[in-house]
């Protein structure tokens, strides 16, 4: 393509993106999401989750300097 003073349009509009590809803009606001449903007063589940047991520390093992701790078994 020869060089232009003028950009070309190259990038689709949000519109022809949505309209052409299944699900694009999952990340959009709530109102702008097919599977969204605001859902109000929600039953409890029953489910429950306790924190499992921790790895043991060892000094010889690198891990990330962003988290806190390692990551549980």
């Amino acid at each position: 393509m020869p060089y232009e003073s003028e950009k070309p349009n190259l990038a689709p509009s949000a519109e022809d993106l949505r309209a052409r590809i299944p699900g694009w803009g999952a990340d959009l606001p709530p109102e702008h999401r097919r599977t969204w449903q605001q859902r109000e007063n929600l039953e409890p589940t029953g489910a429950h989750w306790s924190f499992p047991d921790r790895q043991p520390d060892d000094p010889r093992r690198e891990r990330s300097i962003e988290h806190a701790m390692l990551t549980p078994v």
